[in-house]
């Protein structure tokens, strides 16, 4: 009888911890879906941004107006650079 009792505490004992595994791999998966739904959050903003800075840069001709309203930069990378070349922007001095 002692060795049945034993053998179910042992059992419950090991439901309980693989029961306490289950939910830290589901908090675990929380926090990893919250995450991710803030990157979707932000992604989704700035494209939302990208696409009204575009739809106004077709119709602006002129691209220092266009700066200076939005508050912008243009930055580019040049190819095999390791730095980015500033090409328009606000309040900047043109370099010669």
């Amino acid at each position: 009888m002692k060795q049945d009792r034993t053998k179910t505490d042992d059992k419950l004992e090991y439901e309980l911890i693989e029961g306490r595994n289950r939910v830290n791999e589901l908090d675990a998966l929380e926090g990893d879906r919250k995450r991710l739904e803030a990157e979707l959050r932000d992604y989704a903003a700035q494209q939302a941004v990208l696409s009204q800075l575009s739809l106004h840069a077709f119709r602006e001709t002129d691209l220092q107006a266009l700066m200076e309203e939005k508050k912008a930069v243009v930055l580019e990378i040049p190819p095999e650079a390791d730095a980015l070349l500033l090409r328009a922007g606000v309040g900047w001095m043109p370099q010669d």
